[in-house]
């Protein structure tokens, strides 16, 4: 007797990279960088598509190649999106051909081009003493995040909530939720699930929660996970925003 299979839709996050040129010594020096910068390892965990809509006469050489090149990172690469060869080749190549919905938010790692080492380093500055004023009056409002999506409910878990400014939401992100914003985000209540700001690439968004017990944060793709952030659950009106060096600061306000 043939066993049943059941078949359920499910929601699964995913990393999509754009790569603008097909140089792949280049993409290996980006994600070394990368790796050694995000001290979460989420690149090493969650599985990776590469946005390939910029490029063009992709051939399947350099398909086996593009993966290969994640292999040896020890990175997850499951497919490509807005390849211009046909899928046979892709599917060949030991990828998957992945058209996303119209509402699919990307999760954009910037700065995927810098190199591994820098030969220039700026100096230092020297640490702020009023740390909770001087932290606050320091985030940028920018004109682009005066779009603020209102969200008036509990998101649950497996439910994902998107803005392309800001996203406010008045009530409880269970744990297994998504809030993505290419701005701000803002929970008035517990804030369990996981939570993007910067989606597009913002260096300046922040994220306030008023109960902060969050499963994932991340910055414009700066990243912390549930273990790093042990230190913070439970912390009360908590604004978590970005250093210069890209490092989190989280702020009680």
């Amino acid at each position: 007797m043939t066993p049943d299979i059941d078949l359920h839709s499910q929601s699964l996050p995913v990393i999509s990279l754009s790569l603008a040129d097909k140089d792949l010594e280049k993409l290996g020096l980006a994600l070394l960088a990368k790796q050694a910068a995000s001290p979460s390892s989420i690149l090493q965990n969650w599985p990776i598509v590469a946005d390939l809509s910029a490029l063009t006469m992709i051939e399947q050489k350099w398909l086996i190649d593009l993966r290969q090149c994640f292999e040896r990172h020890s990175l997850h690469l499951i497919g490509v999106s807005g390849c211009d060869c046909d899928s046979k080749y892709i599917n060949k190549a030991g990828l998957m051909d992945i058209v996303f919905s119209p509402g699919h938010r990307k999760t954009v790692i910037p700065n995927l081009d810098m190199p591994a080492v820098s030969a220039i380093e700026e100096p230092q500055e020297a640490k702020e003493t009023d740390t909770e004023e001087k932290t606050l009056a320091a985030i940028p409002r920018k004109e682009c995040f005066a779009n603020n999506k209102i969200f008036n409910g509990n998101v649950r878990s497996g439910q994902q909530i998107s803005s392309d400014g800001d996203l406010t939401i008045i009530g409880t992100v269970s744990a297994g939720a998504e809030i993505i914003a290419d701005g701000n985000i803002y929970v008035l209540g517990t804030l369990r699930g996981r939570a993007f700001a910067g989606n597009s690439g913002e260096l300046t968004a922040h994220i306030f929660a008023t109960e902060f017990a969050c499963e994932l944060v991340s910055i414009a793709g700066n990243y912390q996970t549930m273990e790093q952030l042990e230190a913070h659950r439970g912390r009360k009106n908590c604004l978590v925003s970005l250093n210069k060096d890209e490092t989190m600061q989280f702020t009680k306000i």
